[in-house]
């Protein structure tokens, strides 16, 4: 999908490929007038979806082809958003956790959690020790938490799918992995706990 800043039509293309750090090529949409709005130097919105995921990013009109076909080129974006699809209601919380990637842990807290993902708040300082490469997308990463019963540690393993800077902290948006038996068995416990906090407060509030 791709739209225009200051418009609200959404407009349905297809991807064709892409060079990383260069370009990306769409088809141009066939709509009345659509190539209006196509000139070089114009600035477009782009989603698409991913594993479960709305991939979002801003980039300018590079040049249009007709030939061999209608193709309309863009700038590498220097960034993407990402947003989850969640299949599995949040809840927000206050978790202390450990996050883990290459075998580097850091501090952080979780902030919202469901049985299919979570939300992990750490400061920027923290994260600034790890070596590199940085955190990124697609990366895997372990959580380790207590819940309200500090007696019991449970370690999920996912998924980076969002990455976002808020005021000298980062939310790293995680996807909980499926088919790893630890991860199975503490998921289906997480989702009879949240099924019984909902179920609490549809009680508190009828």
């Amino acid at each position: 999908m791709i739209e225009f800043p200051g418009s609200i039509d959404k407009i349905s293309t297809a991807l064709v490929g892409f060079e990383k750090d260069n370009y990306f090529i769409l088809k141009v949409p066939p709509v009345p007038g659509i190539k209006g709005k196509l000139r070089e130097g114009n600035k477009v919105v782009s989603r698409f979806l991913q594993q479960g995921a709305i991939i979002s990013f801003r980039a300018e009109i590079l040049t249009i082809l007709t030939k061999p076909a209608n193709l309309l080129f863009l700038t590498y974006p220097f960034g993407f958003e990402t947003h989850l699809v969640r299949k599995h209601k949040r809840v927000n919380c206050y978790f202390p956790a450990m996050g883990g990637v290459q075998d580097q842990k850091f501090p952080g807290l979780i902030m919202d959690i469901s049985s299919g993902g979570c939300r992990l708040t750490c400061d920027e300082a923290d994260l600034a020790a790890l070596p590199p490469p940085p955190l990124s997308l697609g990366q895997t990463i372990s959580i380790e938490f207590h819940m309200l019963d500090r007696s019991v540690r449970y370690v999920l393993d996912g998924r980076i799918v969002n990455l976002t800077p808020e005021d000298h902290k980062m939310s790293i948006g995680v996807l909980f992995s499926d088919g790893h038996e630890t991860t199975d068995q503490v998921r289906a416990m997480l989702h009879d706990y949240l099924e019984d906090i909902k179920d609490a407060l549809q009680e508190a509030h009828p």
